[in-house]
């Protein structure tokens, strides 16, 4: 027996869902609906009895009965947010179809902050998913921080068509990451071609010592031998004690997996930058345009300098400020008014979206030669920035930025979240 639940944010619902095969017995105690005086309509998640196919067609004609509007439908949890007066909720509740009715309760802004999401042992290292409601937003920027290279550029008006979607609350976790490897049996990328890409500054001595073939324009960046999601800096490290950090080493095929795996999917660049903003308009951060609103660190992202000059010196130094000089655990860093937690700084993250354009072209040119890597793979698209970036050198963390990567690619501060078509816990 599986007990399912639906993870809402947005939502308090108190009843509990046992799926057993195909069926669904739902048990729990039908809970009251007070009317009060005021009649204006208010949202409510009305939980249904099992119900002959389709729902939707059901919870529409119910809704029409009793004056109300349908927001949202949960199939497989026999669920529906409704907007309805007091009265005809109380009419609705009164149905032997319906279970239970309970008021639907928004998180303000407010709430966000002091709510926020956790990993631990006891939840999987899982923070939960949230709910992105549907809009319109501006995407891309055309401001003084942008590359022109990674075209973000022009802004354009962008659908997130209704119902919405959910997406995880956290980066996917060494823990998460951790079950589906041993579940599924399943070999990253990086282990597959036997290496990947490694910050220098956080190899130990011994591999210090040993060339290693890097990126043109980046030769911070190392290619090392034996480092993989559970190793990252090499065959002599460990993810232990860092189960609730983001996973890393991560190529998009293992991301796509990853989600498939779990009863969900890759966002696309265009979800990922709506979630990201939180319903800001044009603002550099989730949070706004200050990087740093009173002296708090909102994200993980280097601190210090770095004096690069492409092709012939690099000069990098971290002064740890918010404390982390690489990876840190998730939800450190306050979440945006979505309640939606490092969407910009400590790893980037993979998205559905191809990316064309000058930048791969760069790539291309640049790339090492390394063994066991694909002659050619579809670059995606990456958002969010990471740990490494820094406006002296890369001013990626911010909501617009985007680049791209190679599908088959991973590095050490390359991560994932997953996006969902519903809310249910898997």
């Amino acid at each position: 027996m599986v007990k399912l639940v639906l993870t809402l944010v947005l939502i308090i619902l108190q009843a509990v869902v046992d799926i057993h095969g195909e069926g669904c017995t739902c048990t729990g105690s039908r809970s009251g609906v007070n009317v009060e005086n005021d009649q204006t309509p208010i949202q409510y998640v009305v939980k249904y009895r099992t119900l002959q196919s389709p729902l939707s067609k059901t919870v529409q004609e119910h809704a029409s009965a009793h004056n109300g509007q349908v927001h949202q439908v949960f199939h497989e949890a026999n669920s529906a947010i409704f907007s309805l007066t007091p009265s005809s909720a109380e009419e609705l509740h009164s149905l032997e179809t319906v279970l239970s009715i309970e008021r639907y309760v928004e998180e303000t802004e407010d709430d966000a902050g002091t709510t926020s999401a956790k990993a631990t042992k006891e939840n999987g290292y899982d923070c939960g998913r949230v709910w992105i409601p549907p809009g319109v937003f501006k995407m891309g920027a055309e401001d003084k921080w942008i590359y022109p290279e990674d075209e973000e550029a022009p802004i354009r008006t962008t659908e997130i068509p209704p119902p919405g979607f959910w997406i995880d609350k956290c980066e996917v976790t060494n823990g998460q990451f951790r079950k589906f490897v041993k579940e599924r049996k399943y070999l990253t990328d990086a282990e597959v071609y036997g290496w990947s890409f490694v910050f220098e500054q956080l190899l130990s001595k011994q591999w210090k010592k040993i060339h290693l073939e890097s990126v043109q324009s980046a030769p911070w960046w190392k290619a090392v031998p034996r480092s993989w999601w559970r190793q990252p800096e090499g065959n002599d490290s460990s993810v232990k004690g860092k189960w609730d950090h983001p996973a890393t080493h991560i190529s998009w095929t293992d991301a796509y997996y990853f989600c498939k795996w779990k009863g969900g999917r890759l966002p696309t660049e265009a979800e990922w930058e709506y979630a990201a903003r939180g319903g800001l308009e044009q603002r550099l951060f989730p949070w706004g345009d200050e990087l740093e609103p009173h002296g708090e660190h909102m994200m993980n992202v280097w601190q210090g300098y770095q004096k690069v000059q492409p092709g012939r010196s690099h000069e990098m130094h971290n002064t740890k400020a918010d404390g982390y000089v690489a990876t840190s655990p998730v939800a450190t860093f306050p979440p945006n008014a979505y309640g939606v937690h490092d969407m910009t700084g400590n790893v980037w993250e993979w998205t559905n979206s191809e990316f064309t354009g000058m930048r791969q072209q760069l790539m291309e040119r640049e790339k090492p030669r390394l063994p066991n890597q694909s002659p050619t793979t579809t670059y995606r698209v990456k958002k969010g920035g990471s740990y490494m970036c820094h406006a002296d050198y890369c001013r990626r963390y911010r909501n617009s930025a985007r680049q791209g990567l190679e599908s088959d690619s991973s590095a050490g501060n390359v991560g994932f979240r997953c996006a969902y078509d519903n809310g249910l816990d898997w």
